[in-house]
């Protein structure tokens, strides 16, 4: 399968193993990209080991539609992440909004229309240790380049948690020149002091990276208690431009705390971490937990929901003109069976006496090939009712049973009824949560909401051996949803 790394200018095509890059056209394949964290925001919340899942997202969603800069008017993109300690759960949620989201990838759709996967590029480091065929260890992945850098931390080939850094653009704004200018100075002197002239310039970036990789020094040590790292044990620095004397600087500056300061080894010709995400992207598509994308190809008509009921009353309809075939062409045969019989019947019946005996025979054998007969015939009646009461004219438009609907919700949430009651358009249900509590009854009442039913309320919820009883009342939907009625 081809797979596609697309970004603004350029896209990375992966097949067969192989990466090649490519002008921004567009190309059959699976489509992706990824974002960077200065993207979308990272809120988490740690919980005890005894909370489901489920209650943790309940929790984090009122978190975050609380957060001050969440507006509730807008639709945003979440990914849950969990990472499980000893005694508790740290779970992270990355949140962009949509508009945001087709902001940019705009330049994209145009040209593909869909995106299938887009990845949190924090997480594509993982992929590294399989194409640097290294050992996994408690490792930091540091990313520096023009528009973001972030920090992203792994224990044993496990994704722990990530950090936004001071990026190049922040270097600017201290250095006051343009990013051509301070490109070339940092290629060609970088933090080399012997090759400045200017002193204070020079203290200006050396501070800039003084206090960048304090503030690494520091997230690692705050990291060590809150997830239960013994050590780290390398930090691997990228950047997309070269840093003269970066590494002489501060390789013994992390070797003091046992650490390994190191750059990335892939053998490519392109961006190494563009590579990355290429071959990550290519291995995890389908992986929906970590996906971003609101973009995604529609499914093909056959595997909608309508597309499937059509194929299954196709498939009856197979099912009912083949057996009636087969009942047609036996009832055929029996027939021109029992028309034989008859003949030869008539003949031994003239015969000499001492023939009674199989006479008798032969009627008993007609008689039980009549019923036979009878039989299959009251069978292909049956079939032909049916199949003329499913293809008939009167095809009408059904409406939707809104039991079906109830049955639908009361099994999701696993929701007991003890008692229907119907008055004019007004129903009441008594249901009962086997689950001890009201969050099942609630979900229950708020999907009936969701499907357009009429004055859906609880008037009473009372408490039975532990068990929760709810009276629920509503009117029938306001708009009917239809499909075909025989």
């Amino acid at each position: 399968m081809k797979v596609i790394n697309a970004l603004k200018d350029y896209i990375y095509v992966y097949e067969d193993g192989k990466v090649v890059k490519k002008e921004l056209i567009k190309e059959k394949g699976i489509i992706t990209s990824s974002l960077t964290p200065k993207s979308f925001l990272s809120l988490s919340k740690k919980f005890d080991k005894t909370v489901s899942r489920e209650e943790m997202i309940i929790d984090m969603e009122k978190y975050i539609f609380s957060y001050p800069s969440i507006d509730i008017n807008k639709e945003y993109k979440i990914i849950y992440l969990f990472v499980e300690r000893t005694n508790k759960t740290i779970m992270e949620a990355l949140i962009i909004d949509n508009d945001n989201l087709k902001n940019e990838f705009k330049e994209i759709i145009d040209i593909y229309k869909y995106i299938d996967f887009i990845s949190p590029s924090f997480l594509v480091w993982e992929e590294y240790y399989n194409l640097a065929k290294i050992d996994k260890k408690n490792d930091v992945f540091v990313y520096f380049d023009e528009n973001e850098a972030f920090l992203s931390v792994f224990s044993d080939g496990d994704y722990l948690f990530h950090k936004s850094l001071n990026k190049f653009s922040d270097l600017l704004k201290i250095t006051d020149k343009k990013a051509d200018e301070l490109l070339v100075i940092l290629n060609e002197k970088g933090l080399d002091r012997t090759k400045y002239e200017d002193e204070e310039f020079f203290l200006k970036i050396d501070k800039f990276f003084s206090e960048f990789f304090l503030k690494i020094f520091n997230q690692l040590n705050y990291s060590i208690n809150e997830y239960e790292i013994s050590k780290y044990e390398r930090i691997f620095f990228y950047s997309s431009f070269k840093i003269n004397y970066l590494f002489e600087q501060y390789t013994n500056y992390w070797k003091l705390n046992g650490i390994e300061f190191k750059s990335l080894t892939l053998q490519t010709e392109y961006n190494q971490f563009e590579y990355i995400i290429t071959v990550f992207n290519s291995k995890n598509y389908s992986n929906e937990d970590i996906n971003f994308s609101i973009f995604k190809k529609p499914p093909l008509f056959i595997k909608t929901p309508l597309g499937k009921f059509i194929s299954f009353i196709f498939l009856i309809f197979v099912l009912f003109i083949i057996f009636l075939g087969q009942n047609y062409y036996s009832s055929y045969k029996l027939k021109k069976e029992i028309s034989f019989l008859k003949v030869k019947y008539e003949i031994l019946k003239q015969r000499n006496n001492k023939h009674l005996f199989v006479l008798k025979i032969l009627q008993n054998k007609i008689t039980i090939l009549n019923k036979k007969y009878n039989k299959i015939n009251n069978q292909i009646d049956n079939i032909t009712q049916k199949i003329n009461i499913l293809f008939n004219k009167n095809k009408k438009p059904l409406i939707y049973n809104i039991f079906a609907k109830l049955t639908f919700y009361l099994q999701k949430y696993d929701l007991k009824v003890k008692e229907i009651k119907k008055t004019d358009n007004k129903y009441f249900l008594k249901i009962v949560s086997k689950f001890n509590n009201t969050h099942e009854i609630a979900k229950f009442m708020q999907d009936l909401i969701n499907e357009n039913f009429k004055n859906v309320t609880s008037k009473t919820i009372k408490v039975n051996k532990n068990k929760y009883i709810s009276y629920v009342e509503f009117e029938k939907w306001i708009k009917l949803k239809t499909i075909w009625k025989i």
